[in-house]
């Protein structure tokens, strides 16, 4: 009986920890099918036991430097993020049945309101949690993969 009620806590203590700050490894990460200026540079994670906050730090096609903040809800909860100007995305967390990785459902949108390519992310940590592997996969017509690295300070 008291294993059921503590069920709950216990499988959230079970989720993988991204905390920390994390640089793209320039070394194991291959952007050559992609623009240089797609992967995010850096984030700082901090998590919680019902949310998780991410920091990014990335650059526009024209290469100018921008900063965002998101905390996701871990039910799944849609957060609308302002990334720089009035360009927004809509983003959803959903962990994946082990609890080890999870999957960030992107719908980003322009300041007029119109959105573009749609894409995923999958989230999971490897090398004993000191590398973050963050896999997009966008959905628009000429959509691209992206595997990117990134080390733990």
């Amino acid at each position: 009986m008291i294993i059921l009620l503590l069920w709950p806590l216990l499988s959230m203590a079970q989720k993988a920890d991204f905390s920390g700050k994390w640089n793209i490894s320039s070394k194991k990460t291959d952007i050559s099918q992609v623009p240089d200026w797609l992967p995010t540079r850096s984030f700082e994670i901090k998590q919680k036991n019902d949310e998780i906050t991410i920091a990014a730090k990335f650059y526009d096609d024209q290469m100018t430097q921008h900063y965002y903040t998101e905390t996701l809800p871990f039910d799944g909860t849609e957060v609308e993020t302002i990334t720089y100007g009035d360009n927004k995305r809509f983003v959803s967390l959903k962990w994946r049945f082990d609890d080890k990785s999870f999957t960030l459902s992107v719908r980003p949108a322009t300041s007029d309101g119109s959105t573009s390519a749609d894409f995923s992310e999958t989230w999971s940590l490897e090398n004993d949690g000191k590398t973050l592997v963050v896999e997009r996969n966008a959905t628009q017509a000429n959509g691209y993969h992206l595997k990117a690295y990134y080390d733990k300070k």
